[in-house]
């Protein structure tokens, strides 16, 4: 089992190493050792000593490999202007290896310990090739909110360790504690998906980054928080009848704030980073809910969402990069300029809004599904939140797409390598959509 995991882990780690003229291939080893990922999928999967490969951990494993590979190929503008190009496809891939093997360890004070580190690069990222000054707030913010919520987290595994004596996932079983114990395991998650209250940190760091930071921040380390809270929950059930209500009440309540926070905003990634908070919100309710459709929903839309806001992402970064502004404002009426654009605004602004038949139209249902079987209260803020979301989704896509055509929007209609990209986004978003069987849990 363990040579299994190498033929994935030591392609990436080769990568890490190389230097000169690297880029093209880095792409193709990454595009290999995906491929190999889905085939694996289809195989035993796998459970030892450091390594846990099960139906919650293979589709986030692949959607790592899958944004890692779109995040090299959006970002070769970097590569042409010799923006320390090395030292970028470097971060990308030591970020890409350390969630893999975060996603993969049977260990949870190994995850922890990949949980942070996979900061590191991601703040990096975020302070290297960001596009404002403001970057340094965002790279604080990002910093504080994940490290003080992750405190809490270390104590309960020590504490954990200390009642059980083993962290590996397999041996963990429900504890009948304190709900102190509750709030110190989930507080970081929650953090990370992001609740609300403890979200402020996502829009700064969203707006401040470069595309690929904002690929890998909606598409993956997102989606550390609700596969953290999967592997949690079952330690805590005890805890979780009692103190999840609360949780799941501000998780619908705060994903109707946001939703509505999404169609005052002016600035294009700003309003896309609050529409994850919204998505997310659902996430996190469906997992407190501790029920199979709940989470098989939760696990489909963190797929859903990690392709489709990383696609609407590059979708700003076009616009962007031909205005060299994110404001609403300005980015008026390209319809005229880009109409073959515009289909893909239209298609993933569908997507976003979980029209069928996507992907996300299917985890819709269950998540909704779920919260009502654990509340029939549920409905009000659900009903209001898939209204805001279908609002905000078209309230993005008129905005860019129609008005009249600013001067200060000037370019091409689109290249060849735009349009890939975001073919490559939006493919998996219909094809696993007809993969039922992919999202046993």
């Amino acid at each position: 089992m363990a040579t299994m995991m190498l033929k994935f882990i030591f392609p990436i780690m080769i990568m890490t190493v190389m230097t000169k003229n690297s880029w093209i291939y880095i792409v193709i080893i990454l595009a290999s050792v995906t491929f190999c990922s889905f085939n694996w999928s289809s195989f035993n999967l796998m459970n030892s000593n450091f390594i846990m490969i099960d139906n919650v951990s293979m589709p986030l494993l692949n959607l790592t490999l899958w944004i890692g590979l779109l995040m090299i190929l959006s970002s070769y503008k970097i590569k042409i202007e010799k923006k320390s190009d090395i030292l970028f496809i470097n971060l990308i891939v030591g970020l890409v290896l350390c969630l893999f093997t975060c996603f993969s360890t049977s260990n949870m004070l190994l995850f922890y310990i990949l949980f942070e580190a996979s900061l590191i690069p991601t703040a990096l990222l975020i302070l290297g090739w960001g596009y404002q000054p403001e970057r340094w707030q965002a790279f604080i913010y990002f910093m504080f909110y994940t490290l003080v919520a992750s405190l809490p987290l270390l104590i309960s595994l020590f504490w954990l360790f200390n009642e059980v004596s083993s962290l590996e996932f397999f041996m963990l079983k429900s504890m009948k504690k304190s709900g102190v114990l509750f709030i110190g395991m989930t507080l970081a998650f929650l953090i990370k998906l992001p609740i609300y209250f403890g979200h402020m940190w996502l829009p700064k760091a969203h707006v401040e980054a470069p595309i690929a930071g904002s690929m890998i921040l909606a598409g993956i380390l997102l989606k550390l928080g609700g596969y953290g809270l999967m592997r949690a929950l079952p330690v805590l059930v005890s805890h979780c009848i009692n103190l999840a209500p609360w949780i799941f009440s501000i998780s619908l309540w705060g994903g109707v704030f946001t939703s509505a926070i999404c169609v005052r905003q002016n600035d294009i990634k700003s309003l896309i980073a609050y529409s994850s908070v919204s998505h997310m919100a659902l996430v996190i309710s469906s997992c407190l809910t501790l029920l199979h459709s709940g989470w098989s929903g939760a696990l489909m839309m963190m797929i859903a969402h990690g392709l489709v806001s990383s696609a609407l992402f590059c979708l700003a970064n076009i616009l962007y990069e031909r205005s060299h502004t994110r404001s609403l404002l300005i980015n008026k009426g390209t319809l005229m300029m880009m109409p073959s654009m515009s289909m893909w605004w239209f298609i993933l602004s569908a997507c976003s809004m979980a029209a069928p038949p996507s992907i996300n139209f299917i985890s819709e249902i269950l998540l909704v599904t779920s919260n009502i079987s654990y509340s029939l209260l549920s409905i009000v803020p659900i009903s209001m939140l898939s209204f805001m979301s279908a609002v905000y989704s078209l309230y993005l896509f008129s905005s860019t797409q129609h008005g009249k055509l600013s001067q200060m929007v000037m370019g091409d209609p689109g290249k060849i390598q735009e349009f890939m990209v975001i073919f490559l986004h939006f493919m998996p978003v219909i094809l696993l959509s007809t993969q039922m069987f992919y999202w046993k849990i």
